[in-house]
């Protein structure tokens, strides 16, 4: 009988194991100083920048309450062995806490009137060993959506990285307790092309 107890409690444990392996976890935001020194205490390197969202050429603003328009970015080591959430925070700035290496990032969760769509891209970006802050630049994100019978449909037009640190970098480093000028640029990459079409 006891044989029987410890089968079924490893056959629980197995099961509970596997379902935890590829499970997405959310990267830890940093809002706080608080947040920065734990991230530091963990090994993780700070990698800021900031997203925007075009909805038929007009600026979305972004937020980060309940029913507000907001942005998640679904990011993978690049072993795929590890799937994370990025937060983007109001205004469209988020900083996370990242281990040094090389990460995709494969999609965009956008909450735009309660509607959600999640683009699929083809976008990496490095997290260079080091300790100092990383810039990955300003992402936009083009859309042409329309709201019909069906809810949200349209098209996913296009994305686009720009390297905005002389103007940014200053202010954001200030407001995460950063060092001026303790900052490495490895700006985020497109590889092919957005799928476009939801």
């Amino acid at each position: 009988m006891r044989d029987v107890f410890r089968n079924i409690s490893l056959i629980m444990t197995v099961v509970a194991v596997a379902g935890l392996t590829g499970c997405t976890m959310p990267t830890k935001t940093i809002d706080t100083s608080d947040k920065l020194a734990a991230a530091k205490d963990e090994g993780g390197t700070v990698v800021y920048g900031k997203f925007r969202l075009l909805r038929n050429g007009q600026e979305v603003r972004l937020d980060d309450g309940v029913f507000a328009n907001s942005a998640k970015l679904h990011i993978h080591t690049d072993t795929g062995a590890l799937e994370m959430i990025g937060k983007v925070g109001r205004g469209g700035e988020f900083a996370w806490a990242l281990t040094p290496g090389d990460y995709q990032l494969n999609s965009i969760r956008v909450t735009n009137r309660s509607e959600t769509t999640s683009p699929q891209t083809n976008l990496r970006f490095t997290v260079p060993a080091g300790g100092k802050a990383v810039y990955l630049g300003t992402m936009t994100l083009e859309t042409t959506l329309d709201y019909g019978y069906y809810g949200l449909s349209g098209t996913f037009d296009s994305v686009t990285i720009d390297n905005d640190c002389a103007s940014d970098c200053a202010d954001r480093l200030a407001q995460l307790g950063l060092p001026a000028g303790d900052t490495v640029t490895s700006l985020i990459q497109q590889e092919g092309t957005l799928a476009g079409t939801r």
